[in-house]
Formats: C-alpha cells, structure tokens, sequence
C-alpha cells in the first residue's frame, strides 16, 4: 500500500532524519518547513491527506493547522493528522486532540511507535 504524507517541522534535522525513515518504508512525502507550507500543500488537489506535524512552528503552528483541516479541508476530503511534540503532560495531549488531531505523539519518539 501506498501513503503520501506532509511532514511539517521547522527543525530540519528532524525533518531529514523523518523523510529518510518513511520513504525507505514505502511512503512518499512532502515537506514543509513551517506551518504555511504545509497548508499549501494542502491547498493542491493532489495533495497528500496524511499529515505529521510539529506543534510549534513558525506562521502556522501544527495545532492550529489541525483546526484548520477539521473546519476546511477534512469536509471536502478525509484526512488524518498526527501532532508531534515535546509538551508531554495530559492538558496539552487534551488541547492537542481537541483543535482536531487524530493523534498525539511525544517527542522524542520511538520510530516503532511513529510507525504503528
């Protein structure tokens, strides 16, 4: 099975690091450096209905992307959201779910984790 994904993280380390691990397992993935980008990548007909996203990022932060998929673009096309980040404690695991992830991970996280 084939999964095209946006991976939005403004740490380019990460990002790199993240792109190699899921396109040696068979997933194709977009890039966003910032939460803007991410959203126009959104914006293409095309584009990829899965999306990983860092919590903090510049112009567009991934919680406030999530909210944005769940009132604009999740109506016209399903779509799945993972929120990645360092803010460990159950409140923000709670915010996080509610501006619409689908999922929260912690960082620093497990590949094996991130993969199931």
């Amino acid at each position: 099975m084939k999964y095209d994904m946006i991976l939005a993280d403004d740490d380019n380390v990460s990002n790199v690091l993240l792109q190699n691990y899921l396109e040696h397992n068979g997933i194709t993935v977009s890039l966003a450096h910032n939460g803007k980008e991410a959203e126009e990548l959104l914006q293409k007909a095309d584009g990829p209905r899965l999306l990983l996203l860092d919590w903090e990022m510049p112009y567009t932060s991934g919680a406030e992307l999530c909210q944005i998929v769940k009132n604009d673009y999740s109506k016209k096309y399903p779509m799945y959201s993972i929120l990645l980040t360092g803010r460990a404690d159950i409140k923000h695991v709670i915010e996080g779910l509610n501006t619409g992830a689908d999922d929260y991970i912690k960082k620093p996280y497990d590949m094996n984790e991130l993969w199931a």
